[in-house]
Parts: C-alpha cells; sequence; structure tokens
C-alpha cells in the first residue's frame, strides 16, 4: 500500500490563490500607518491662531480593487469625514486671494464667524495704516473684529509630502515586494484562506 501526504501541496496551491489577497491586506496595513503618520504629522504642524485638529481628523484611505490588483487613496475627505479645502496650501504654501470681495477678513482677538454676521461693522484705519472692521460696544468702546488685508501668504509645512515621499519608501520594501506577499499569502493558507484579507 502506497500512501502520500500533499497537505504541503495544497498549502502552496492555496498560497498562489492568495496573492491578490495577501497584496489587499499588506496595501492595506500601509495604508493605515501612512494616514496615523499623516494624522500625527498635520498634528504637530506649528500652530496657526485657528488650528481645531481638523485636518488630522479628515485623514483616511479608500482601497479599491484595480484590475489584476487594488489601488489606495490616501488623503483627506475620503470615508465619512469631510474635506479640508486648505489642505493643500497647507502642505505646498502659497497666496491666498479675495474671490468675491476686495479683501480678506482674518478674524481678530476671538471674533467668531463672518464679517457679514456683523451688519453694524465699520471700517476704519490703525495708525500704521492697517484697514480694520470694528464695532461699537457700548460707551464709546470699539472692538476691532476682522483685520482687512488683499492677500495672506501661507508658508509651505510640508505635512503630507514629507511624510508620504518618507513613507512610500516603505511600501515596497515592507509590503509590497514578493516576500511580503509570500508571508501574508502563506499566512492566510495557513488559517484555511480567512484572516486579514477578507
Amino acid at each position: 500500500m502506497i500512501t502520500t501526504d500533499i497537505s504541503v501541496a495544497l498549502k502552496k496551491t492555496q498560497m498562489m490563490l492568495n496573492l491578490s489577497r495577501a497584496a489587499k491586506a499588506n496595501l492595506t496595513d500601509f495604508s493605515k500607518d501612512a494616514v496615523q503618520a499623516l494624522k500625527q504629522s498635520a498634528a504637530n504642524m506649528k500652530k496657526t491662531p485657528h488650528k481645531t485638529g481638523q485636518l488630522a481628523r479628515s485623514i483616511g484611505f479608500l482601497l479599491a480593487a484595480a484590475g489584476a490588483g487594488w489601488k489606495s487613496t490616501i488623503g483627506t475627505g475620503l470615508g465619512n469625514v469631510h474635506n479640508v479645502k486648505y489642505a493643500r496650501i497647507l502642505d505646498q504654501g502659497g497666496t491666498i486671494l479675495p474671490r468675491r470681495r476686495k479683501a480678506l477678513t482674518i478674524p481678530l482677538g476671538g471674533t467668531q464667524g463672518v464679517a457679514a454676521n456683523f451688519p453694524d461693522a465699520f471700517l476704519m484705519k490703525t495708525k500704521t495704516g492697517k484697514c480694520i472692521l470694528a464695532e461699537e460696544t457700548g460707551r464709546g468702546r470699539i472692538k476691532a473684529l476682522f483685520l482687512l488685508v488683499r492677500s495672506v501668504q501661507i508658508p509651505a509645512f510640508a505635512w503630507f509630502s514629507s511624510v508620504w515621499e518618507w513613507k512610500l519608501q516603505f511600501l515596497n520594501q515592507n509590503y509590497m515586494n514578493e516576500a511580503a506577499l509570500m508571508r501574508t499569502a502563506w499566512r492566510l493558507a495557513g488559517s484555511g484562506g480567512g484572516g486579514r484579507g477578507d
């Protein structure tokens, strides 16, 4: 009587069948790591008067099938969070210009809301020539609400691009090279094909 043990061959076959799921699992792990690094980078950015943490909270990723492989999109406004319009300019820097008005209004002294919320406000100039939108608060007192400027220059913080360049180095080294994919596929085969690739 001849007996054979084909369990190793079956596991190797299952491993090959799991390569796509291994790629998905590894890309998911990379995306999660990258998102965490980007959130930390956004949170560590130089503080601004109106920093709320919204940028860090807005970062996420979406994973989708792409032909025989997988595609991960990483950035702001992905998933169940809102897009942050100023994310790109905070990364790359640039000049902000008014779109519909002649000047930008920069809130002063804890002013909340927008200039349109202050219908009784009036324009005045400071001794240094700056233009301010202000309002009377009673007894002849005046409160400065907004500084009016023609443009604002935003420095490049590289909160996204510097981290992204650094993380991309690890994509092929640690996640998507043949050895990394084989390790994950072998693990999935050993667990009956399930695991983190599901």
